[in-house]
């Protein structure tokens, strides 16, 4: 396979301090929701409104104006591929952890569920949003976005699955607004009303407004995922064995295999990227609340979040640096 000039030049331009600086701010925006939440300025009541606001406003803002003006999304293979592989990440994510909880020896029933729906979930779109954008052509984001359309299909599907030790009766949650922003995004990239609709001057300040609105969605994601660990950080005090389990799981055992796989499996290039950023990425918050709504064990969620975010700060920008040096050499 011919070495992919894309690797090769980013890899000849990045150096560690750029990955770390890469990942610093997003940390940076988690930090402050901590501190606006101890200091009375992000007020918890306020939260599930201003969840309700990213999720169904400012994210499927980001989501559709990332999506028209991504070139790589045009590429119907390059879909094909994305939407399943996103699916099945999470199935490993979630058969591993699941072992991993029996390994470990956690508790059978709520607790272990828990463990596994928390550790094999990573932190697919918030977080992964500002690296991409840091450390990678911005064209990148489109296939990021139908990356976690098939994420949304497992985590709403098996997620909840592990999580309530059986299927869900019902899968009316598969239709957030994320997954119909991506599924209008796809439709009119390949209609071809994409680009008209980009071409139109009239419609040049609504298309304007979407793009700020977008902009906003993560800063104020991470942010309220800060004071969200604050709350869980007072609430529930950390165990080692979860602790330990959690890093072993989520931010050494499932990169070495979502990497190995990517480096061996002749994957779109874009796609291998997208996937390397998801294999350094730390536990997904959502489980948190999730654990709440499905019986689980909100403790456990926040012990394994808050273990895999402060470890993450050294561990993403080594996977990163390790995962492009394999890639680019097996490219």
């Amino acid at each position: 396979m011919e070495r992919n000039p894309v690797y090769a030049r980013i890899m000849a331009s990045l150096s560690p301090w750029q990955i770390l600086a890469s990942v610093l701010p997003m940390y940076g925006l988690i930090i402050l929701g901590g501190c606006l939440r101890k200091a009375g300025i992000l007020q918890r009541e306020a939260d599930s409104s201003i969840m309700r606001l990213v999720i169904n406003c400012l994210y499927p803002c980001l989501i559709i104006d990332k999506i028209l003006a991504s070139e790589a999304v045009k590429d119907a293979s390059l879909v094909a591929w994305t939407l399943p592989v996103g699916f099945l990440v999470i199935i490993l994510g979630l058969a591993i952890s699941r072992l991993g909880g029996r390994l470990f020896r956690l508790p059978a029933g709520p607790d272990r569920n828990t463990f596994s729906c928390t550790t094999g979930i990573q932190n697919y779109g918030f977080a992964a949003v500002p690296i991409v954008m840091a450390l990678f052509p911005e064209d990148l984001l489109g296939v990021l976005f139908v990356h976690s359309l098939g994420v949304e299909i497992a985590l709403w599907t098996f997620g909840i699955a592990t999580l309530q030790g059986r299927l869900p009766r019902e899968f009316k949650s598969l239709l957030t607004a994320p997954v119909i922003a991506v599924v209008v995004g796809l439709v009119l990239v390949f209609t071809g009303l994409g680009d008209w609709l980009t071409q139109q001057e009239a419609l040049s300040p609504p298309l304007t407004i979407m793009n700020w609105l977008g902009g906003c969605s993560f800063p104020i994601a991470l942010m309220l995922v800060g004071a969200t660990l604050s709350d869980e950080l007072r609430a529930s005090i950390p165990t080692l064995r979860v602790g330990v389990a959690a890093t072993s799981i989520r931010l050494l055992i499932l990169p070495c295999l979502i990497i190995g796989l990517i480096y061996l499996i002749p994957l779109p290039s874009d796609l291998k990227t997208i996937l390397l950023v998801q294999a350094a990425m730390p536990s997904a918050v959502m489980p948190i609340v999730l654990s709440r709504i499905y019986g689980g064990n909100p403790a456990i969620a926040g012990q394994v979040v808050i273990t895999t975010q402060v470890i993450g700060i050294l561990t993403i920008p080594l996977w990163i640096s390790l995962g492009l040096q394999l890639i680019g050499s097996g490219s």
